[in-house]
């Protein structure tokens, strides 16, 4: 790969006696391939040459350039470079005034010749060279860019003496660069001379010249920017071959912002002009020590203005006369070699390899081949086997190829034709070497194909792979397409140097550099080495073998950019689509009227830069641009359509326009007229259509259609009857025509009669029957009953005389019940209807959830009048229903007089019952509990308006509780000995929730024979816990008896013992005190303090007495049990 170091190159120039040479060295430096160099001007002793040393600082980091009228850094002073000119002898052109010392005698000529006219002289020599222009921007004139160097000389040589920096250049009629082509602007070039003055003051000089422009498309400059323009230009066709620019801010010093990445520019654009078959031309003249970086030199720094400078080429003596690509099939081989260098050997494209084998590598001359040209193979080379050291087969050290004879190129132009091919053992040598070349480390494969005036793409589509290369083909391998590379990728920079020139067709050379985006290489990829082509590893990452690819190193790449396609006779870039109607049949006196008409849809397929398409990147095919309306966007057009009226005549006759025979009345329009629609022709034959007809009494010319009318009134009523309504018609036209007879376009005839119009009004106005009070009319016109008799417009066709009769039938009257509430309020009604004179039934029916009223004195039947019927008031009140407790409701019932509504809430079950209980649980000493509550059911009634749905309801039901008596325990007192009746048991009653406990009789010296207590335990043996509890601490859980099991009631055996007379008869007194308390309040009952019920009382004291027996008879059994 090619790498660029710093140049420095050094000219001298020595002091001149003769003035005419001075003026040509002065020129040649200002204009010629060293301009832009500061000149340094210093005096040595005696006859000591004067030394003009240029330093050319390539690399912007060390170049330190400065203008002629600034102090250096040696402190030498700097002088202007105005150089006087004693003679006008001619100089000879191919000289080098830069790098040659012209010896000059100081005699004086024989005589004064006299030189011809500058002007003259110029325009006979002058070479304008073409510029580039960027499509709606007018370019600045460099006047050192303006003209070759034949044309400098011969007009300098003319003159005397110019002054140093004088030359200029400006447009005094600006180029047309609204379109993208080639283009002429008119340009003046002016200096400052003292030649022609004799006393030796300034004269300014102007010339004007007519500039060749090619205005392409590209990235327009912004505000503040300037662009540096280099354009190499074919010499023997004046023709820009290759061109690049940069564009960068501007700056008031001329060489102080450099232009990045432009070290390396000059050498990269001289090789790629090697490589398409162009050297620089001998005006140049560079010199031996100078090259074409020195000419480029002012380019590498963005100054105030644009600047552009244009190199000189001509085409190599192997590829003149377009003879492109004949290096290869020449006999002469020696020869090639020595003129042409290989893309193979190139030292920025690295060698070829079976992967990266594009025949256009093997084509000298690329850049002369024909716009579009696309090299291709005919036949690919195969490669011989590897052996088992991965070594090819070799003849004469060189690669062997499978098919040497059959290897070939082609080149093909745009149309696809072949235009020239290649084979032969040159070919075949030239392959094999490129297969043989080998190098240390990567080198770059890849192609670029692009359309003229596509984006610019990104530098890394130029990169397809990494190939190692290590001088083994064995451990040679390429990398490409795999997901590794484009891992690997993410980590680089791709940047281009000299990128493809994007609006220049064909094929090029472009260059970019890789750099790390990270200088760590351990994520770059060093785990992944590349293999050969058995899996092994072969020892170098991919980052390693990226290394060779980055840094300062430059790396080219083919492009061919396909161009854009310009119309020609066959293919054009416009089209035009017509419809032709042609009129015959036209009466004489109309002819002019109907002359042919032709229609058009004007297409183009040019876009703004007048292309009609491109050829494809790849070179296999063009695609054009899509077909559309002149000055629309839309794919298709329209015919509009053209009218065709009927052509009348003085004489009532008629003609009527025919298209196939068939009668029209327009052309119809074609809406999707598109570029492949074919021209097209319509004839419109007018044929005699219409004669007249005179009226006569089989066709009248008047007639008069009648509707009569006749009212019969009610017996014993008398009117008039109306007038009958009649309508006048004629149909004779201004000619006396009532008709006329069509002939249609197939012959046969028509009668065509003429309108009917109303002589006058057209209508049967409407009519109105007498108004009879009590009676409706009955009209019928022509037996049809109707309604009314409405106004008629009269068809003269189809209407025919009309009666009308209007009869008188009874009206049908209304009346109404009105139901009316308390507060006078209508809330219902029943409609009567009847006729006149009848009597209509009065039958009242009260509205839902209302009932009449009884008492009333209401008719039952009313008298039918004329005005219509009495309205009969009828009273209503609200309907109410009663809700028993036994039949309660819920919101879901309807009520039974009004179903529409529902019972509201308050009527369920829950609502209309209550169950109000006396709890009364019994602890007996043993613990176990008698639940001996009492309950009695208390019940209400609800009654409902059916209207609001209001509930009222009745007073609550009562009951009552019967006395009970606590059972008696042997040897215990229980707490309560009787728990009094109640009645009545009203719903506000409250639960007392009384508990009987027992407590233990004292001891009267007798103990039991059986001293254990019904709980297995003595009286020692009860717990404090079972002893001390007040009643109200003991649990109440009743001990519920199992009913469901019938009860056996058995005598236990019992030991008696002897009385305890003492204990007894306190046990008696202790009752007769309880009876008489008792019998004290026989009136009240406990708890509640109700009045005492005597027959409750006596009930309670049986249900006492039977219970008592019961729980003896229990305790018995339980300790015979036990």
């Amino acid at each position: 790969m090619g790498k660029f170091g710093d140049r420095k190159n050094h000219y001298s120039i020595r002091k001149l006696s003769i003035g005419g040479a001075s003026v040509l060295i002065g020129a040649t430096i200002y204009l010629g391939g060293v301009n832009a160099q500061t000149v340094h001007a210093a005096s040595v002793d005696g006859d000591a040459a004067e030394q003009v040393e240029k330093n050319n600082e390539v690399n912007s980091e060390t170049a330190d350039v400065k203008n002629a009228d600034q102090k250096q850094g040696d402190n030498r002073e700097v002088t202007s470079a105005v150089i006087k000119a004693d003679s006008a002898k001619a100089v000879d052109s191919t000289n080098d005034p830069a790098n040659k010392s012209v010896e000059a005698s100081n005699e004086e000529p024989d005589g004064p010749e006299e030189p011809e006219d500058p002007m003259d002289l110029a325009k006979k020599e002058a070479k304008i060279l073409p510029q580039i222009a960027i499509k709606g921007e007018v370019p600045e004139l460099d006047p050192k860019a303006l003209m070759n160097g034949a044309y400098i000389y011969a007009h300098q040589i003319s003159q005397s003496s110019i002054e140093e920096g004088s030359i200029s250049a400006k447009w005094i009629e600006n180029p047309d660069v609204s379109k993208v082509g080639t283009v002429t602007g008119k340009a003046e070039i002016s200096y400052k001379t003292y030649d022609d003055d004799d006393d030796g003051n300034e004269v300014t000089k102007t010339l004007d010249i007519d500039v060749p422009l090619e205005v392409r498309n590209g990235e327009a400059k912004k505000a503040g920017q300037v662009r540096n323009t280099v354009n190499f230009v074919d010499n023997d066709s004046n023709q820009v071959v290759l061109s690049h620019s940069w564009i960068g801010k501007a700056s008031d010093d001329e060489y102080s912002s450099p232009v990045p990445g432009f070290d390396s520019a000059g050498q990269l654009l001289e090789n790629s002009i090697k490589l398409l078959g162009y050297k620089v031309h001998s005006d140049e003249n560079f010199g031996s020590s100078a090259n074409i970086n020195q000419k480029l030199y002012p380019l590498g720094y963005f100054g105030k203005k644009d600047k552009t400078v244009n190199v000189l080429v001509e085409p190599t003596d192997a590829i003149k006369n377009d003879k492109y690509g004949v290096i290869y099939d020449s006999d002469d081989e020696s020869q090639q070699e020595s003129e042409v260098i290989s893309p193979s050997d190139d030292p920025y494209g690295g060698p070829l390899n079976e992967n990266n084998m594009d025949p256009a590598n093997f084509i000298y001359g690329l850049g002369k081949l024909p716009e579009g040209a696309v090299v291709k193979w005919t036949t690919k080379p195969v490669l011989s086997e590897r052996d088992s050291e991965g070594n090819y087969d070799t003849e004469d050290g060189l690669p062997a190829l499978k098919n040497p004879k059959d290897i070939a190129i082609e080149i093909d132009d745009i149309k696809g034709k072949v235009v020239k091919t290649f084979k032969g053992d040159i070919l075949n040598k030239l392959v094999k070497r490129a297969y043989s070349n080998s190098q240390d480390g990567a080198i770059s494969v890849g192609r670029l194909d692009a359309v003229q005036g596509a984006e610019l793409p990104n530098a890394v589509d130029a990169f397809a792979g990494i190939e190692t290369r290590s001088g083994d083909p064995n451990t040679d391998v390429l990398v490409e397409n795999s997901s590794e590379l484009k891992n690997l990728l993410k980590n680089y920079n791709f940047t281009w140097v000299i990128a493809p020139d994007m609006q220049m067709p064909g094929y090029q050379y472009a260059y970019y550099t890789v750099t790390r985006k990270d200088a760590d290489s351990t994520n770059y990829g060093s785990a992944f080495y590349a293999t050969d082509e058995n899996g092994d590893d072969n020892g170098e990452s991919l980052a390693d073998s990226m290394d060779g690819l980055t840094g300062s190193t430059v790396n080219r790449v083919l492009v061919r950019i396909a161009p854009l396609i310009k119309p020609d006779a066959d293919n054009p870039a416009q089209k035009t689509v017509t419809r032709t109607i042609t009129f015959t049949g036209v009466p004489a006196d109309k002819a002019d009227q109907y002359q042919d008409k032709l229609q058009t849809v004007e297409f183009t397929r040019a876009d703004e830069d007048g292309y009609i398409g491109h050829q494809n990147a790849s070179g296999d095919g063009i695609t054009y641009n899509n077909w559309h309306v002149v000055n629309s966007t839309a794919g298709s057009g329209s015919f509009e359509s053209v009218a065709t009226p009927v052509i009348k005549e003085n004489d009532g006759s008629e003609y009527t326009a025919t298209i196939t025979d068939k009668f029209v009345s327009e052309v119809p329009a074609v809406k999707n007229v598109t570029a492949t629609t074919q021209n097209s022709k319509i004839t419109v034959k007018y044929v005699e259509t219409k004669t007249p007809i005179k009226p006569d009494d089989k066709n009248p010319a008047q007639k008069t259609i009648t509707r009569t009318i006749k009212v019969n009134y009610p017996e014993g009523i008398s009117g008039d009857q109306p007038a009958p309504q009649e309508v006048k018609f004629n149909r004779k036209d201004a000619k006396g025509n009532v008709g006329y007879i069509i002939t249609n376009a197939d012959g046969t005839k028509t009668y065509q009669w003429n309108d009917w119009k109303a002589e006058g009004t057209n209508k049967w106005p409407a009519y109105s029957a007498p108004t009879i009070h009590g009676y409706t009319p009955n009209i019928t016109i022509d037996g049809n009953k109707v309604y009314s008799v409405a106004e008629v417009v009269v068809d003269p066709d189809k209407t025919k005389d009309s009666i009308v009769t209007v009869n008188y039938v009874p009206n049908t009257q209304t009346g109404k019940i009105s139901y009316i509430d308390k507060d006078k309020n209508e809330v219902g009604k029943t409609t009567l209807t009847g006729k006149t004179g009848e009597t209509v039934a009065i039958k009242p029916v009260a509205p839902k959830g209302w009932k009449i009223v009884p008492g009333q004195n209401l008719p039952k039947t009313e008298k039918v009048t004329t005005s219509g019927i009495p309205t009969v008031n009828v009273k209503v009140e609200h309907a109410k229903v009663v809700v028993p407790p036994t039949d309660p409701k819920t919101p879901k019932d309807k009520l039974p007089d009004n179903p529409d509504k529902h019972y509201p809430t308050g009527v369920a079950k829950d609502d209309l019952n209550k169950t109000v209980k006396r709890t009364i649980t019994v602890i007996k000493p043993d613990g176990t509990k008698i639940d001996a509550s009492q309950t009695v059911n208390l019940t209400r009634t609800a009654t409902v308006d059916e209207v609001t749905g209001e509930v009222t309801y009745s007073d609550w039901t009562t009951g009552s509780f019967a006395e009970y008596d606590a059972p008696e325990v042997a040897g215990y007192t229980p707490s309560q000995a009787k728990v009094e009746s109640v009645d009545p048991v009203k719903v506000d009653y409250v639960d007392p929730k009384i508990v009987i406990t027992y407590s233990k009789n004292p001891d009267t010296g007798n103990p039991s024979t059986d001293p254990t207590t019904p709980d297995g335990k003595t009286p020692e043996d009860k717990t404090p816990d079972d002893t001390n509890k007040t009643p109200s601490e003991i649990e109440t859980t009743p001990q519920v008896e199992d009913k469901s099991k019938p009860v056996v009631h058995k005598l236990a055996k019992r030991t008696i013992s002897k009385p305890n007379y003492a204990t007894s008869r306190m046990a008696r007194v202790q009752k007769t005190a309880t009876r008489k308390a008792v019998k004290k309040n026989s009136r009240t009952l406990p708890q509640t303090n109700a009045k005492h019920n005597i027959a409750a009382e006596v009930a309670g004291m049986l249900s006492l007495g039977l219970t008592t027996l019961v729980v003896g008879f229990e305790e018995i059994n339980r300790k015979k049990n036990k």
